[in-house]
């Protein structure tokens, strides 16, 4: 009976130990990933003061690449930082030209879910059709003085 009692001890103080580590194991990725989400909202937020405050100049599509292009250089998880406009007219780092193919960014859920809730906005993870990597999207709008409405937006890889 001693035997049983000291085996079932151990088995449930070994289940215990595992459980703690399971757990900060659990809380310790919580942790990084609530980190990661942070410094990307916070890349996002530079972003969008930077277009805010007309640091560049929004219709000059050389300018606006050029500025685009400068801010992925400072993370190599976005694969791709853009701007989309209400009059329609978009830019993108990766130098897509957007306007050839008739893009409407007013028209995609990146742009309207920002808009619709006011703040920065996250996506499901989706495979881009360019990478075959899992991306998110996160976009965050922009309401000007004159009404114009801009949102800027990265494609991340997860």
């Amino acid at each position: 009976m001693i035997l049983l009692l000291t085996y079932f001890t151990s088995i449930t103080n070994a289940i215990n130990s595992k459980h703690s580590i399971f757990v900060a194991q659990t809380s310790k990725s919580a942790s990084d990933i609530t980190a990661w989400f942070d410094k990307q909202c916070f890349m996002m937020d530079n972003l969008a003061e930077a277009v805010d405050s007309g640091k560049y100049d929004a219709d000059n599509f050389d300018k606006a690449y050029g500025f685009l292009v400068d801010m992925q250089s400072v993370s190599d998880e976005v694969y791709v930082f853009y701007i989309g406009k209400s009059d329609k007219s978009s830019v993108f780092s990766d130098g897509w030209d957007a306007a050839a193919e008739n893009y409407d960014p007013t028209d995609r859920d990146w742009y309207t879910k920002a808009v619709e809730a006011k703040k920065t906005v996250v996506s499901d993870p989706y495979i881009d059709v360019k990478t075959k990597e899992l991306v998110i999207t996160l976009s965050k709008p922009i309401f000007h003085d004159n009404g114009d409405i801009s949102v800027v937006a990265a494609d991340i890889f997860v």
